[in-house]
């Protein structure tokens, strides 16, 4: 879906555009809790 716009993306997938920008967010927020748990287990005490 590289390239495609929000609406055309929550179109496309038969969700409601605010519904895909919450599902985004939400991954986007645990993709970033995600990596700073892998950053911190390699940091030296």
């Amino acid at each position: 879906m590289q390239g495609n716009s929000i609406s055309q993306m929550a179109s496309r997938l038969g969700k409601k555009e605010s519904a895909l920008k919450m599902t985004l967010m939400r991954t986007r927020e645990a993709l970033l809790v995600c990596i700073e748990a892998k950053l911190e287990e390699g940091m030296p005490s």
